[in-house]
């Protein structure tokens, strides 16, 4: 069988524009997180890192993707980098204490050094990240359930009692019928 010859892939003209603004720049993405670490004297965050690039590009960066990148930057040792302490996480936060796991800090430095204040732009816990992981699963959850159902998860609960309430109410309808009938056979018995 023959082969066909590769289709050739078309770029949308922003997408395309913003691809020769980089390299013609010669910057990735990975350069731009790693610049932005390399500028700042406090160690960042996933989040505060995610912050300074929207805030840089005006793109939203989530995350999981941010943190790939920089771990990536950790394995070519461009970066180092370490879990943050209680009394980092309080300092981050403006001296309010805020619940929640202990976010690794990243450095341009060999070690990373003590986080002594908070960044002025960047309120801990505000919803700077852009990381919605929970939220999108409760929703696929959600789109699932009423997908099946054509309801919502409350309503359905609600229906699903309201069914075997009108089933359990047939079956006892049917059980004095057939109460009935057998009183009328013991009387025909009887007589």
């Amino acid at each position: 069988m023959k082969k066909s010859p590769p289709t050739k892939r078309t770029m949308s003209p922003r997408f395309a524009q913003l691809v020769e603004q980089r390299r013609i720049a010669g910057a990735t993405t990975r350069d731009l997180l790693k610049q932005i670490i390399v500028e700042e004297e406090q160690p960042l965050s996933v989040a505060e890192v995610c912050f300074r690039y929207n805030a840089l590009t005006g793109k939203k960066l989530d995350n999981q993707r941010t943190n790939r990148w920089l771990n990536q930057l950790v394995a070519a040792k461009a970066l180092s980098t370490r879990v943050e302490t209680e009394a980092e996480r309080i300092v981050r936060s403006g001296g309010v204490e805020v619940r929640g796991q202990l976010a690794r800090l990243f450095s341009a430095k060999a070690q990373v050094p003590r986080r002594t204040e908070a960044l002025p732009d960047i309120v801990l816990g505000d919803g700077n990240a852009t990381s919605e992981s929970q939220y999108r699963a409760s929703k696929r959850w959600l789109k699932r359930v009423e997908a099946k159902n054509g309801k919502v998860p409350g309503a359905y609960v609600l229906t699903e009692v309201e069914r075997v309430v009108n089933e359990r109410n047939e079956l006892r309808a049917r059980v004095e019928q057939l109460e009935a009938i057998l009183n009328q056979a013991r009387s025909v018995i009887k007589a």
